[in-house]
């Protein structure tokens, strides 16, 4: 299947922020344990707990209840529910996914060189399921 990548949605702590965004990527890892013992010839590994880490960037968008607002806001603040979807919200989908996880905004930042549209990056880190 092949998707285009033209309506990605970023609800974030109640907050829509897809409309300032123009550039989204979501990594999901696991920490590989070794679990090597004496007489094994190569290094044996085991997944252990799982992260996820949203980067994301746009155009800024100042004001009260914008994203400017809420991403400062919610910048090392309490974890904060999180929901992606690669290409829109299409309700009963089975490959239209949305991925939903606790993040808690690792970063923000703004800035560009003068004469350019200003913009923002975005860095979130998992804190749990539930």
């Amino acid at each position: 299947m092949t998707l285009i990548y033209t309506d990605a949605k970023l609800l974030l702590g109640g907050y829509d922020l897809s409309a300032d965004h123009n550039e989204l990527g979501l990594d999901y890892s696991a920490d590989m344990l070794d679990v090597t013992k004496f007489g094994d010839d190569t290094r044996i590994r085991t997944g252990g707990l799982d992260e996820a880490t949203l980067n994301g960037s746009g155009f800024w968008n100042g004001g009260t209840g914008n994203a400017d607002d809420a991403l400062f806001g919610l910048t090392g603040a309490t974890k904060q529910p999180l929901v992606v979807f690669a290409n829109g919200i299409t309700e009963g989908t089975e490959t239209d996914k949305g991925y939903a996880f606790e993040a808690v905004v690792e970063s923000y930042n703004i800035g560009n060189a003068v004469g350019e549209m200003l913009t923002f990056t975005l860095t979130a880190q998992s804190a749990g399921t539930g």
